[in-house]
């Protein structure tokens, strides 16, 4: 549903689930490197400033994600 560049990766919003892809050493297959249910409903907008991720849903409002690179998670 929304999607957004955090550096070299993608962040996607698939339903309330947000993802985090990378390319692979072949640069033709994008691996999933975490993911975690940060809102209750359905994603319609991400934004990254700085180190900050942005997160807005359908019904309730915005919601501040932080993505930790060395463990490959989002909180």
């Amino acid at each position: 549903q929304a999607l957004c560049a955090l550096g070299d990766r993608l962040l996607a919003g698939v339903g309330s689930v947000l993802r985090v892809y990378d390319l692979g050493k072949r640069k033709k297959q994008l691996l999933r490197k975490c993911e975690a249910k940060v809102v209750p409903n359905q994603i319609v907008s991400i934004a990254v400033e700085n180190e900050r991720i942005v997160v807005a849903d359908v019904q309730e409002s915005l919601f501040f994600v932080r993505y930790n690179r060395p463990d490959n998670s989002l909180y």
